[in-house]
């Protein structure tokens, strides 16, 4: 049997379970139940493996429900009036429960109690033994706040390389089966490390020895089941690619509805199973507007394309643009004014006028004493000022 029934058996997670047997720890010291777990993970990282060992610790019975199967509040005690004291009862994908479902549970697991009302109008309380709820989830932000906060949370981490190895090495010694270092690898770089992923392989790859009546697992024997299911290197499957290829004719970001009619793939399965491995490796994003396909991703699928650092070779006239940083060279035409006055005192104290140029300081004189006035033609045969320009001055000054 490949599934794990203790904690010393279970690979990996160990800030999970050491939390785990400290609260296990504490419950059997106190008689108290164990506090409702929540545990957190992306899709087959083996929380139901994980909720197993914590039930085989404490030595208590173990339900397992159908978050499907609790349509509504009624449903709630066809199920829990029947348990037995201190089991532990777990839910699998636990956000998917009806809001009104949920808020009736969390009376449940509070009071231990379940209030309905009957076709008549009537109230009903019905006594729940006491037990200790486990729930697990891939969008624990779905779970109304007061029902998310009674529970103990418990977030599984990724799987280190290290981890990966070690756990695909496991699973070949329990069924008898030895592999060199070349098959794990291929194995560890195709599985998303997820736990899940890893035995599907590790048995598929021993099917193919079997029915080539090899003893060893070697990376020939890992590349023959690959190549007939038609995983790549990446760990990308044809569900991904078509995924991807739908992304890509569209140009456009789409909705997960639409992206789920065309590939004839579930939305629970695109947006659990398929999307965030593809989000990881960057190949697609998510926006306010839908799923869009990334220049990465696209990369993917045309390798043959030549690469794209045009685009940001295309913008960088907008960095070279720095001539429109005109506004350093303002400061030239500032000296314009400078030049300006320092001409005017020249010019007037040459033709004698600086005495009558003074009142600037009454308003139109200033008008009548612009150097554009002093033409040559207004004075005499040799230059100087004539009588006519000095009567024009002073009808100015009236």
């Amino acid at each position: 049997m490949l599934m794990p029934l203790t904690f010393d058996d279970y690979i990996g997670q160990e800030k999970a379970k050491r939390s785990l047997k400290i609260s296990i720890a504490a419950s059997r010291k106190t008689g108290n139940p164990l506090a409702h777990l929540l545990i957190c993970s992306p899709y087959g990282f083996g929380k139901t493996t994980l909720v197993n060992i914590i039930a085989n610790e404490m030595g208590m019975p173990f339900l397992k429900m159908n978050a499907t199967n609790l349509k509504d509040v009624k449903s709630l005690l066809l199920y829990f009036s029947k348990l037995t004291e201190s089991c532990i009862v777990f839910i699998d994908e636990i956000h998917i429960l009806k809001k009104d479902v949920q808020t009736a549970l969390l009376s449940v697991i509070t009071e231990f109690s379940l209030t309905l009302i009957d076709e008549a109008g009537v109230e009903q309380t019905y006594d729940i033994p006491r037990f200790t709820l486990i729930g697990a989830t891939t969008q624990a932000g779905e779970l109304l706040k007061p029902f998310l906060n009674r529970f103990a949370v418990i977030e599984l981490e990724d799987y280190t390389e290290e981890e990966k190895v070690v756990l695909i090495n496991s699973k070949f010694e329990k069924l008898g089966y030895t592999a060199t270092a070349e098959a794990i690898d291929e194995i560890s770089r195709r599985c998303r490390g997820i736990p899940r992923t890893i035995e599907t392989y590790v048995k598929g790859v021993i099917d193919v020895a079997l029915s080539n009546d090899e003893t060893m697992i070697t990376k020939e024997t890992a590349d023959v089941y690959f190549s007939i299911h038609e995983i790549d290197g990446l760990g990308l499957t044809k569900n991904d690619i078509k995924l991807l290829r739908i992304l890509d004719e569209a140009q456009k970001p789409m909705a997960l509805i639409t992206i789920e009619s065309k590939s004839g793939i579930q939305n629970e399965d695109i947006e659990y199973r398929y999307e965030p491995y593809l989000i990881k490796l960057g190949f697609v994003d998510k926006t306010e507007r839908g799923r869009v396909i990334t220049k990465k991703g696209r990369k993917y699928l045309h390798p043959d394309e030549p690469d794209e650092p045009e685009e940001p070779e295309e913008k960088k006239p907008q960095k070279a643009n720095k001539p429109e940083e005109a506004p350093e060279e303002e400061p030239a035409p500032a000296e314009v004014p400078e030049e300006a006055p320092a001409e005017v005192p020249e010019e007037l104290p040459e033709e004698g006028v600086e005495e009558e140029a003074v009142p600037k300081e009454g308003g139109k004189e200033e008008e009548g004493v612009q150097p554009e006035e002093l033409k040559p033609d207004e004075g005499g045969e040799d230059g100087g000022l004539t009588d006519d320009f000095f009567s024009k001055i002073n009808d100015g000054e009236q």
